[in-house]
């Protein structure tokens, strides 16, 4: 799962109600989840979380480069 709002400069924002979209997306079956850096999740949950600053790094861990 990715989830996040991306600004014009390619950056990751922050989301409301990240807790609960996470939470869901593990009852979905989602074994990784690649969320913004300024979102803070300390659940840790059967669900990888991993946080990014940029779209090119949420793109690089979703590809596996």
């Amino acid at each position: 799962m990715v989830i996040g709002e991306v600004g014009l400069g390619g950056e990751v924002r922050p989301v409301f109600n990240i807790e609960s979209r996470i939470k869901e997306a593990e009852k979905l079956g989602f074994q990784m989840a690649i969320i913004p850096d300024k979102n803070s999740f300390n659940d840790k949950g059967k669900i990888e979380v991993l946080p990014v600053n940029e779209v090119k790094d949420a793109v690089k861990i979703a590809l596996g480069i």
